[in-house]
């Protein structure tokens, strides 16, 4: 197997894990933060404009929104934040595009559609938390 073939296993294989991984996540009871299966220990907060100013920013409810699209309740997350299950959707197609690049297909493709696949990906979900979607 090539290496071009084994680095696109390994990245879909690294999304599955985390998705699962993120799925087994758990909303605090008050539904401001996440925490761990079975102990209930709140995970520290990741937002730094939360952390120093105590204000939420435009991202912040994404990550509660994404666990609760991978728990299956793509509604409330959408209403919690729309962008956590586009996240979702995104790392699912990302599964699908790196298992299919990692068969042994004839096409392959170039570097510079990668660049711009990796860039377009990147720069969209940075940016989509602030697009006025989230609520």
């Amino acid at each position: 197997m090539s290496t071009y073939r084994q680095v696109n296993l390994l990245v879909a294989l690294l999304l599955f894990v985390g998705l699962g991984a993120a799925s087994r996540l758990q909303l605090t009871p008050d539904g401001e933060g996440l925490a761990l299966p079975g102990s209930g220990r709140r995970l520290p907060e990741l937002c730094f404009v939360k952390r120093t100013t105590g204000e939420p920013c435009g991202g912040c409810g994404s990550g509660r929104a994404f666990v609760l699209a991978l728990r299956g309740d793509p509604a409330g997350a959408w209403r919690l934040h729309p962008t956590g299950v586009l996240y979702a959707l995104w790392i699912a197609a990302q599964i699908v595009l790196r298992t299919l690049l990692a068969l042994p297909w004839r096409w392959r493709p170039g570097p510079r559609f990668i660049a711009t696949e990796v860039a377009v990906s990147l720069g969209t979900l940075c940016l989509l938390p602030f697009t006025g979607l989230a609520h």
